[in-house]
């Protein structure tokens, strides 16, 4: 369950982060777009943009804190630390991200089917197939 919270609200913090920087990209392209409308310039900057992005992300991680200590003066070192445990944080969250992702991929999907009333063919097509889990409730194996 804990788990569980943590994953919501790093969820929760990414998204944050990743709306207000999509939300800033679809105003700054609007307001380019009323300024001319001409398409090479457009695709200059598109391109322009896209070798910078990766460049910006590294920019936006490195000085990310989501620890902030309120009410508390920030000198360096605290700041240091704030954005130590915000990657930890984030590395940890992705971590258990791909690991459930992983499980889930792999984990075998067992479920419980009660047929009523088999016949001969189907018991036996199921006793040959899954006879270590067939349960059956009957006090005795017998067809009639």
């Amino acid at each position: 369950m804990t788990i569980l919270l943590s994953l919501v609200g790093g969820l929760f913090t990414a998204f944050k982060i990743i709306s207000s920087f999509i939300v800033s990209i679809i105003f700054r392209e609007r307001s380019r777009q009323n300024e001319g409308n001409n398409r090479i310039i457009r695709c200059q900057l598109l391109f322009a943009y896209l070798r910078s992005l990766p460049f910006q992300i590294q920019k936006i991680l490195m000085t990310l804190k989501l620890y902030k200590e309120h009410g508390q003066s920030e000198n360096e070192q605290r700041i240091h630390i704030q954005r130590q445990s915000t990657r930890l944080y984030l590395f940890l969250l992705i971590l258990i991200l791909i690991i459930l992702a992983i499980y889930q991929t792999i984990s075998i999907n067992m479920f419980t089917k009660t047929i009523t009333n088999p016949s001969s063919i189907i018991f036996k097509h199921l006793y040959a197939e899954h006879s270590d889990m067939l349960i059956c409730p009957c006090s005795q194996i017998s067809m009639n």
